[in-house]
């Protein structure tokens, strides 16, 4: 993605060279924490940003940006630290190599973060509360005709039913509560939402159905 390709480059090119106006003693030690994040394939499919010698991660691209990811500080004796996801959580280590704490960061990302939604931190929390509604709607129908085919099968018989209507039905809720757990910037998750809504159209009469649940 660009914009997440043009933020790591800016950074690496500000850190990364000579500056007469920026004399800082952590100049130094913070380029070598940009680079090695960097070269993190996971890290460097996030958004990065940088401030008071601290190297954030979001996962949208534009501010405000989320919060929900540890990041890595400089102390002014060149050292490191980790903290996060939020100023409130307490710091996690501290440690003399960058390479470290990148692992440090590394292992503490959700499964599945990124690659980056392009906006902001509230529109990448609406995106994922968008389809909650429909996603509700989608395994109460699911739950109901299971309830109905039990009843068919009580009073007609089981070979009243087709083999593939109760795997069918289980199926579907699974994919509905995988979408539901997936984090909105997960790349599946806009593929299985359109799938999610082909199934659905089965629903398409009935009264709580919307329009804008069509694919």
């Amino acid at each position: 993605m660009r914009s997440v390709e043009a933020a790591w480059h800016a950074l690496l090119t500000t850190y990364g060279e000579p500056s007469l106006s920026e004399r800082s003693p952590l100049r130094e030690p913070f380029a070598e924490l940009v680079r090695l994040a960097h070269a993190e394939p996971l890290l460097r499919r996030l958004h990065p940003w940088a401030g008071m010698w601290e190297l954030h991660f979001s996962r949208c691209t534009e501010k405000p940006y989320t919060w929900d990811l540890p990041y890595i500080g400089t102390l002014e004796d060149g050292r490191y630290y980790v903290e996060g996801p939020s100023r409130n959580s307490p710091r996690i280590a501290e440690t003399d190599s960058a390479r470290t704490a990148v692992a440090m960061v590394v292992e503490r990302l959700p499964p599945h973060c990124g690659p980056v939604f392009v906006g902001n931190a509230k529109e990448l929390t609406d995106q994922g509360s968008d389809l909650s509604d429909f996603v509700r709607f989608l395994r109460e129908r699911n739950m109901a005709d299971n309830h109905a085919y039990a009843d068919v099968a009580h009073r007609f018989g089981g070979d009243a039913l087709l083999d593939s209507h109760l795997p069918m039905l289980d199926l579907i809720d699974m994919l509905a509560g995988e979408y539901e757990a997936m984090e909105p910037a997960d790349a599946r998750r806009e593929g299985l939402a359109y799938a999610l809504k082909v199934l659905a159209q089965s629903y398409a009469e009935h009264p709580d159905y919307r329009r804008e649940w069509r694919p």
